[in-house]
Order: C-alpha cells, then structure tokens, then sequence
C-alpha cells in the first residue's frame, strides 16, 4: 500500500501558488544553447542508426557467402562488407563525437541559465516570500531539481532520440525485408507501450512525493544546524535527531512503494522483449521466404528434399538435383537422396552421372532419341559407348579440378 497523503503534504496556506513551467518556457531560457542541444540530437540520431546499419551490412555478408559459388566470389563479398564497415565506423566516431562534445558543452550551459533565471526570479520576490518559505527547500531547487532538469534535456533527451531512430529505421527495414514478420513483432508494442506508460506515470507522482519530502528534510537538517547552539543549549539534540530521522523515514518508505512498483513493471517489460524475439523465432522457423537470397544452394536442395520427404509420394521425380553443387555439398545432398530413394519408384534426370551410378536402371538419351539402356555395370562395359564417354569425361574433369584446387592450397600456404 502506498504511504498516506499526509506523510509527503506538507502545505502553508499562506505559500503562493506556482504554476509548473511547461517545456516551451523552459527551452526560451535556454536561449542560445538551443543550437547546441540541436547538433548534441543529430550525433544521437546518427549513433543511434549506424548499429542498425551495422546488422543490415553483416546479414548481408552473411547470404551472400551462404550463396557464394566460388571462393573469389566469397572474398569480394567479403572485401565490399568490410568497406561498408569501415565507412560506418568513422560515422560511428564522427556521430558520437558530436553527441558527447555539444551535449556536455549544453549540459553546463544549461544550469547556468537555469540558476541564474532562477536567482534572477528569487531576486524579485516579496520579503514575506522569505518568511513562508522555508531555506532548505529554496536552496534544494539550486542543487537538486536544476541539476535533474540538465539531466533530462541532455543525457535523457539524447537517449530517447537515439533509440526512437533505432526504432524508426529498424521498423521500416524489417518492412522491406519482411513485413508479414514485422507487422507480427509490432503487435507487442502496444503493450509495452501500455506498460511503460502507467510506469511512468506512477514513478511520476512517486518521484513528486519523494522531491517534496527531500525538500522538507533538507529545510529541517537547516535549522538544525543553523540552531545546534540553541539546541545543545537547552538539551534537544535527541528530539531534533528523531524529528529529522522520521522525515528519513519516510523518503524511505516512499522508495520502498516505487521500487515494489517498478519490479513487476519491469519484469513484466523485459519478459516481454523475450517473447517477442521467441516469437519471431517461431514465425521465422516455419516459414521459408520465396527466392534465393535467403540461404545458398545447399539449404535449398535440402529443403526441396525435405519437402518431398513429408509429401511421401509413391513416385518421385529428380530434375538435376545436385547441378549447383560442389562435390562436397553434393555428397551431402546425395546422401539425403540416397534415403529418399529407398522403397519407391524415382525418375532422376541428371547431367552428373555420379546422381545416377547406383540406379537400376539408366536411360541415355540424345536429342530425345532413347541410345543405351541398362545399369551403370552394363553401359560401362559397352564399347564406344556414350554412357562410358561421358564418365571417362567427367573422371579427367574432376581429377583436373582437384589438382588446381590442391594446387592453390599449396599457394595459399607459400603466401603465408
């Protein structure tokens, strides 16, 4: 339960009734500093957007090696992320410098303007104005409430900029990379947004409590000691300890109730977020986005395969199946054929002939005319035959490209 209203009330029916100052005065004292606060704003935004950018660029380099069919074309992918990189980098720097040197340069100016608009104003009150109003609370203002308002047109400014462009920028990339999966992640903001809304709105009236009563403990702790000879005087040490430790008291109590309302708020936020990215897991695990710059030519054969797999036909056809693979992803793949084949009938078209060596039956077709018929023992026996031909062929070509690729190897190593 939240403290009683009497615990942080302290009024004077005499103490005039002072309108908070909204935003729009607040930044007419800033005067000038308005433009460094600006240029502060700007490096927030960019340094907040280049992390964004910095994804984008490695899921990039990511496919494209996924999709690489040469190792040349593997390092020019490479070669282009890494300047891309670099580029970011140097904005990151660029970015963050403007950030951290006008907003600390704001910062400063900043309270000055404050405590001086703030003396000025004291300067021009009435002298019972002095009497109601206790020293203490005047002189918090200058060393607490002052130094909150640079923190929040400063640091909290800059961050709120830096992660609303991360959002802006993120959201509307998720959009043209996959906007039924974004639309889905989207649907949680809401209540996040509803969470951090009655968040802040309580750690807001809370916050008031707690200001008014640090104001009224640092009025008391000012007598105290502005008054200690009187006090020791006439032995009231104790007593004056005691009223001052029940104005702790409750400040305490006060923290108590927010830290018990920002726990669950918190909690309920951050399992949130969790959720969120489970959720995109599970969409994203069930369902394969259409084309080819998603994943390389393994995974789609594989995918293919498994697809053929769970529909379980009685009759399966093979259209060049391993035509895009290198001959280790083709070993791979050719294993998961080899499982898919066993107990039903499979028709498989193919130019590599090593697809096809343990079929029992193999059919050589020119121009569409049907040439050899029979097992790969029987074609390989038949002399001048174009089955015998063709494996003659691709032996020399495959014995030829394995010597360039152990030759290079060799390359690679005296390069070293």
């Amino acid at each position: 339960m939240p403290p009683k209203e009497d615990e942080f009330e302290f009024k004077d029916e005499r103490e005039p009734q002072v309108s908070p100052l909204s935003h729009f005065k607040i930044l007419q004292i800033f005067g000038g500093n308005l433009l460094l606060l600006l240029f502060g704003i700007l490096g927030a935004v960019g340094y907040g957007v280049i992390p964004i950018l910095c994804n984008v660029f490695i899921g990039e380099l990511i496919d494209s090696l996924a999709g690489a069919k040469s190792v040349e074309e593997g390092k020019f992918v490479v070669s282009q992320v890494c300047i891309k990189l670099g580029i970011l980098s140097a904005c990151s720097a660029v970015a963050f410098l403007l950030q951290d040197f006008f907003l600390q340069i704001s910062h400063a100016r900043i309270g000055t303007s404050l405590r001086k608009a703030y003396m000025h104003a004291l300067s021009k009150q009435e002298m019972s104005f002095f009497d109601i109003k206790k020293i203490g609370a005047i002189t918090s203002i200058l060393s607490e409430d002052i130094g909150k308002i640079q923190e929040v047109y400063t640091t909290d400014l800059s961050i709120f900029c830096q992660d609303l462009s991360q959002f802006v920028i993120g959201f509307v990339i998720s959009l043209t990379i996959n906007w039924t999966m974004s639309l889905i992640l989207v649907s949680t903001i809401p209540l996040t947004f509803i969470s951090h809304m009655v968040m802040s709105t309580i750690s807001t009236i809370i916050t008031k409590r707690i200001n008014k009563l640090t104001e009224n403990s640092s009025a008391v702790s000012n007598e105290i000691i502005s008054s200690m000879k009187t006090i020791r005087s006439m032995a009231q040490e104790y007593s004056e300890l005691n009223r001052f430790q029940k104005d702790l008291d409750k400040i305490n109590r006060q923290g108590v109730f927010k830290g018990s309302v920002h726990g669950p708020f918190l909690a309920f936020t951050a399992g949130l977020t969790w959720a969120t990215v489970t959720l995109g897991f599970l969409y994203g695990g069930t369902t394969v986005a259409e084309g080819k710059a998603t994943m390389g030519s393994v995974f789609q054969q594989r995918i293919a395969i498994a697809r053929a797999l769970l529909q379980n036909p009685k009759v399966l056809l093979l259209d060049e199946a391993t035509s895009a693979l290198d001959s280790e992803s083709e070993r791979l793949v050719q294993q998961a054929l080899d499982v898919l084949m066993k107990g039903r009938t499979t028709i498989c078209i193919a130019h590599r002939l090593t697809t096809i060596i343990n079929s029992d039956i193999i059919c050589v077709l020119v121009k569409g005319v049907l040439e050899e018929k029979g097992n790969h023992s029987e074609l390989i026996r038949l002399p001048n035959g174009i089955y015998k031909s063709l494996i003659e062929k691709q032996m020399v070509f495959n014995e030829e490209h394995s010597k360039n690729h152990e030759t290079a190897n060799e390359t690679v190593v005296l390069e070293e």
